[in-house]
């Protein structure tokens, strides 16, 4: 084991134990990145907050992440055997390799041509764009089952739009820390979009794009319909949520699109456009759509609807729904506060509002929970348009 693989090892073991809590960073502290201009990508400072800008073909935006966040993608090859392997032994690894490139094999050309163009601009070895592949897949590999959102419909919210709060949960291992940003995508014939997520990664965990429709995931399950925890023949998770930004404009075409995708496993898509809000389950073996009640809708990590939900009590979803009583409209701030109620201390990496009307993100990644603040709003329509 190389010594970087050691401390990368050590630093999960720790994590996992609770023995390592680093300190809440400022966002003074917090220069990962490098501003800059390459190949038509930039990369800029918005008060604090790194802007990945990519655009163009996928080829183009993939080596435009290479120049302008290789540095930062490189430390992070070795974190998704640290994450799938932990203190097991054996052939782990070279199994969610295999599976990684499967899956991928039914992604949309264009995001393994982006791949493709990534690893060729890092210069990677096999191994390294292994590791890029199964980073992708990581959703698939192994469950993160602790986020939570809420969204209000304009009929609740004071600004006469809709609020979607979210909550990324996670541990940082002790290597994701600052490392968190929002990348626009520009991408050539689709909708431009900006996800909320880390260097490497091209799919989609929390986003919006130019249409107003937002979108975050959650893992899920178990499901009633007895779908298998993993199904081979489908798409990546993240790169088909990915899709429903790109390709989509409102709730009905996200619900179209994910019908008529495989799946490879369990997982809540929560969405909204400037008018209305859905919870779409997700299994291998179907889509069911959830709701909103009185014009706001809570999710977790769990099925609710009668053909997938198996009981399960869950501390954060009962805060959420107590939130969701409240009978005064709802600002931003309320939102963001029921998201600091459902928080998981340490582990709430990533907390953020969307409002899809005007087109504002606001963020929250520096502190540890990232819930407490301060946010930052940015305004995503200058980013949307092309020069």
């Amino acid at each position: 084991m190389t010594t970087r693989r050691l401390s990368l090892w050590l630093l999960w073991v720790a994590v996992g134990l609770g023995l390592f809590r680093p300190a809440p960073l400022r966002a003074e502290e917090i220069r990962a990145y490098r501003p800059g201009a390459r190949d038509g990508g930039r990369l800029e400072y918005h008060d604090g907050i790194p802007v990945l800008i990519l655009e163009g073909g996928p080829e183009q935006m993939g080596r435009q992440q290479a120049a302008l966040v290789g540095g930062q993608i490189r430390p992070l090859l070795g974190l998704p055997r640290v994450i799938l392997e932990g203190r097991r032994t054996g052939g782990v690894w070279t199994a969610a390799g295999k599976t990684a490139w499967t899956v991928l094999g039914h992604a949309a050309d264009r995001h393994r041509q982006e791949l493709d163009g990534l690893a060729a601009a890092l210069g990677a070895t096999p191994e390294e764009k292994t590791s890029l592949a199964v980073g992708n897949v990581l959703a698939e590999l192994r469950r993160f089952e602790r986020c939570s959102a809420l969204i209000v419909e304009p009929q609740r919210s004071r600004t006469g739009g809709p609020l979607f709060g979210r909550n990324y949960d996670f541990a940082t291992f002790g290597v994701l820390d600052g490392l968190s940003l929002v990348t626009v995508y520009r991408p050539t014939g689709y909708h431009a979009f900006a996800a909320v997520g880390y260097p490497g990664s091209m799919g989609v965990l929390s986003g919006m794009n130019d249409a107003g429709l937002a979108a975050a995931c959650l893992d899920s399950g178990p499901a009633r319909d007895d779908s298998p925890r993993f199904d081979p023949r489908g798409a990546p998770m993240l790169l088909t949520f990915r899709r429903v930004l790109e390709e989509c404009a409102v709730v009905e075409e996200a619900e179209k699109l994910l019908r008529r995708s495989r799946h490879t496993t369990w997982f809540n898509l929560a969405v909204c456009d400037r008018k209305r809000a859905a919870v779409f389950e997700i299994t291998a073996k179907q889509v069911v759509t959830r709701r909103p009640e009185d014009h706001g809708i809570a999710c977790t990590n769990h099925f609710r609807t009668p053909e997938l939900g198996v009981p399960a009590a869950s501390e954060r979803y009962a805060k959420l729904a107590e939130h969701l009583k409240q009978p005064e409209p709802f600002t931003w701030s309320d939102v963001a506060r029921a998201m600091h109620d459902a928080r998981m201390r340490d582990r709430t990496i990533q907390t953020m509002v969307f409002e899809p009307d005007p087109l504002i993100l606001r963020l929250s990644i520096f502190s540890r929970p990232a819930s407490a603040g301060p946010f930052t709003a940015l305004g995503l329509k200058e980013f949307f348009r092309q020069p």
